[in-house]
């Protein structure tokens, strides 16, 4: 089973629960993905280039929980990190950059964040950003995710005294609490990872329907265009290459 779709169509699992509207948007984001692969030479469609090493999160926690327990319990987590450049432009340019992290829950279901570049005050963390430096530029999700006590979001911000970043949570428009410190190695680059947030979404914290409508159409027209395929258990593409957009 695969969750591919022909082309400039989308599945009922990409289109669920959103007005009816939607759905030529969706197929619209589909096909220019999948053009903008074959335009690629087979490359993925957005962050086409990247680095990918090991890492550690080290979590303290929260003082007052948000309800998702990843979130508000210490602990730490061997992470896998990716920082990329969305459009792939030379490093001497600014680009929208990725940060991201995967890290395994106790029974071994992977946990995945995507983070792009964009500001922290409440207005510009929901708006993109080119930077050129990926150590020491902030991220976040841009747009909030379904906590139980409502939207939250999230970011990764350059450790002022460490190397690595401070990951935080807020509400839409409140301040950042940090709750964990992500250590990246510097060691050897690890083959690609597919990354997907929405196939392995943090326990109590889910993306947004829209966002996850979205980055569905989005991940299957660049599979599409790249003739690559996901099966429904989040594996990767017949030739070991990476299918998440990060």
């Amino acid at each position: 089973m695969t969750v591919e779709q022909a082309p400039g169509r989308t599945s009922a699992r990409t289109s669920g629960h959103l007005p009816a509207p939607a759905v030529p948007a969706l197929a619209a984001v589909d096909a220019v993905m999948a053009g903008v692969s074959r335009l690629r030479s087979g490359r993925k469609a957005a962050h086409p280039s990247g680095r990918t090493v090991r890492g550690v999160l080290h979590r303290a926690g929260l003082s007052e929980g948000v309800g998702v327990p990843w979130l508000d319990e210490p602990g730490w987590d061997e992470a896998v990190v990716r920082l990329s450049r969305g459009a792939g432009l030379p490093e001497v340019l600014p680009d929208l950059l990725g940060l991201a992290l995967r890290v395994h829950g106790e029974d071994g279901a992977p946990y995945d964040l995507l983070l792009s570049t964009t500001g922290l005050s409440p207005l510009r963390r929901h708006v993109l950003a080119l930077r050129r430096d990926p150590m020491r530029s902030a991220y976040t999700s841009v747009v909030s995710h379904r906590g139980p006590a409502g939207p939250l979001a999230l970011a990764a911000i350059p450790a002022s005294r460490a190397a690595g970043f401070v990951l935080a949570v807020a509400s839409p428009a409140g301040p950042w609490r940090p709750f964990a410190h992500l250590e990246v190695g510097r060691g050897p680059a690890l083959p690609d990872v597919a990354f997907d947030p929405v196939l392995h979404a943090v326990p109590g914290l889910a993306p947004g329907p829209w966002m996850a409508a979205v980055r569905r159409a989005a991940y299957a027209g660049s599979r599409r265009g790249r003739g690559a395929r996901l099966d429904a258990s989040g594996g990767g593409s017949p030739d070991g290459s990476p299918d998440g957009a990060e």
